[in-house]
């Protein structure tokens, strides 16, 4: 939503590792994090496809290396509206105990919350297959739903106004809209050849409201999710010792291989559009 409002972005140094690497901090000043991207599914949105540009014949492996270099370069990467996701793989791995920031494109009006995902490489194999995420525990956690909500591909006759459907296990629905001045491109993915997409996760409460006295919207930021805060912001650091499981559960692990960043909130916001995350790059944040 926020693609000019980019904020003291880091670039991110890519370096060769295996997932058996000894846990370490980055030396000196370099606080970026490297990173493999292990797969990026966004859901609809208005700088999908954009951010980064997908071209003709472009698959989903090639749009995770398209992501990847965008992280490298400190470029925004969309994860569109509610439920999309961008995982990927820490070249080093972090102790448990670690903080660390996403970066985004946040303003202090404008915040896309995004819930962060961890896990370890327990069997060593590089891949997030070793039981359950464990959530960095965002403020709001006890009025967020476990939902499933299906977006449907605009037909030839959508109103900009109306233009993908959404429905939400919740019982709420609504639309994507877009605003045709700035976003004409599909917000489909345009590498997912299908009519729907379907999502399931946690959905957050609706964080942005229209303020007559400014006559704008406000996105409120909330804390312990990425692209809530600007980027220099100590707010903007997340506890990775504040962890819950599946079950809500206090959690905590050893280390941490795995990061999962996924758009927490489903809502329109006018000439805004949709709440959705980007992610610009990781980062540790050292004592």
């Amino acid at each position: 939503m926020k693609h000019s409002a980019i904020l003291m972005i880091a670039t991110l140094a890519m370096a060769g590792c295996n997932s058996s690497e000894e846990v370490i901090y980055p030396d000196g000043d370099d606080s970026s994090l490297a990173v493999e991207v292990i797969d990026y599914s966004p859901a609809p949105g208005q700088f999908v496809n954009v951010l980064p540009e997908w071209t003709e014949g472009m698959t989903a492996a090639d749009m995770c290396r398209a992501v990847e270099k965008s992280l490298a370069e400190g470029r925004e990467v969309t994860l569109g509206a509610w439920g999309g996701s961008l995982t990927v793989r820490l070249l080093r791995p972090l102790d448990g105990n670690a903080r660390i920031k996403v970066l985004g494109n946040a303003i202090t009006t404008g915040s896309e919350p995004g819930l962060v995902y961890v896990m370890a490489d327990a069997n060593g194999n590089g891949k997030p297959d070793d039981g359950d995420w464990l959530l960095v525990r965002p403020e709001n956690y006890d009025l967020a739903k476990q939902v499933t909500v299906t977006y449907s591909r605009p037909a030839d006759d959508a109103t900009d106004e109306q233009y993908i459907a959404w429905t939400c296990s919740d019982g709420t629905k609504g639309y994507l809209n877009r605003v045709v001045q700035y976003h004409t491109q599909p917000f489909i993915p345009c590498w997912k050849n299908t009519e729907q997409l379907t999502f399931n996760g946690l959905r957050l409460p609706d964080n942005g409201h229209f303020d007559e006295s400014k006559m704008m919207y406000i996105l409120d930021p909330v804390l312990g999710t990425a692209d809530s805060f600007l980027n220099y912001s100590a707010n903007a650091i997340l506890d990775l010792g504040d962890l819950v499981d599946a079950s809500g559960l206090p959690a905590t692990t050893t280390r941490v291989d795995f990061i999962k960043v996924v758009t927490g909130v489903l809502q329109a916001n006018g000439p805004l559009g949709e709440c959705s995350t980007e992610v610009c790059g990781f980062e540790i944040v050292t004592p």
